[in-house]
């Protein structure tokens, strides 16, 4: 299974009241005439979920006969335009075209892939995977695995494939971590088998009891692998994701937010966008013991204009 948090930490809920009629024609008013209302823009796509908000592209095609995503990037610009568009995507619809945009040779980020399909729940992924092949004709299986046979390609495999895993590894928690230990610096075998065979839960109890008994992170033990870079830090950033989903997310905000090159918008949209139904209230919260300064207060110092006012809302501010 993936990781799944929740438990009211979304800062996106769907609307007690909804009228995807209604919506559309708000949205097509805002476009009306010279410019475009972009406030009118935000203060409605704030306070619909994603499925809500799929239902108001098909509305606006009924009754307008006009695709909403193209009317909008036709009007929007920007990273503006690039949150609306994502959100105006079904979380699977946008989860795959973030995969497809990590798959691709040119724009090739393994992390990336780990993060959204280690963040997946089973049901999720296949949903995902469905969409992946009616988006883009390939079999997503296909595009992570791109012909390389590596360590994290094999354990991404796994984990879109579950019906053949999750049998587990024989032993206790304490047991297992002694076993690892016993295998540092070596092929990584017995960890690509922990990571292939035992289901998120499993591996973070071992995970703790490791680090308990060896008195270090499993991160030097990556460290010290016979390992190509590629799945060095694929698997690291599985461990953190198991360790702390919160303060995983919260560091990835903070690195987009605090790069030297500027601001990473594609990491920085994709965080916000996909976790606001999720958990981002508690990705937030951790954000500001971790660095001693609200997210909301980062963002605004690192974008600007209508960019910086929906990205807020999306955040609860």
């Amino acid at each position: 299974a993936g990781i799944v948090t929740g438990n009211g930490m979304a800062t996106i809920v769907p609307a007690e009241v909804f009228n995807a009629a209604n919506d559309a024609k708000t949205l097509f008013d805002a476009m009306k005439g010279i410019g475009c209302d972009r406030d009118a823009i935000i203060a409605l796509l704030k306070q619909r979920s994603a499925q809500q908000r799929a239902e108001i592209v098909t509305m606006y095609k009924v009754a307008y006969g006009r695709d909403l995503h193209s009317d909008m990037k036709w009007e929007l610009t920007g990273s503006f335009e690039d949150v609306v568009i994502a959100l105006l995507h079904s979380q699977p619809d946008y989860l795959a075209s973030c995969l497809h945009t990590a798959s691709k040779a040119d724009t090739y980020d393994i992390d990336v892939l780990v993060e959204i399909i280690l963040g997946s729940t089973i049901p999720r992924l296949k949903i995902i995977m469905d969409r992946y092949q009616a988006m883009y004709s390939r079999d997503l299986n296909y595009d992570v695995f791109g012909g390389v046979s590596s360590p994290v390609r094999r354990f991404l495999l796994a984990r879109l494939n579950p019906d053949n895993h999750y049998a587990g590894v024989p032993g206790t928690p304490e047991e297992i971590a002694t076993r690892l230990a016993a295998e540092a610096g070596g092929d990584g075998k017995f960890l690509l088998e922990l990571f292939c065979e035992c289901s998120t839960d499993e591996l973070r109890t071992i995970l703790r009891a490791y680090e308990h008994a060896q008195s270090k992170t499993v991160l030097l033990y990556i460290d010290g692998l016979k390992w190509d870079n590629d799945s060095k830090s694929g698997f690291k950033v599985a461990v953190n994701m198991l360790v702390d989903l919160s303060t995983y997310f919260a560091r990835i905000l903070h690195n987009s937010l605090a790069a030297v090159l500027g601001t990473k918008n594609r990491t920085l949209i994709r965080v916000v966008v996909w976790r606001s139904e999720i958990d981002l209230a508690a990705i937030k919260a951790q954000f500001e013991i971790l660095y001693g300064r609200t997210l909301a207060a980062e963002i605004a110092s690192d974008t600007s204009g209508s960019y910086t006012r929906i990205l807020k809302a999306l955040i609860g501010e």
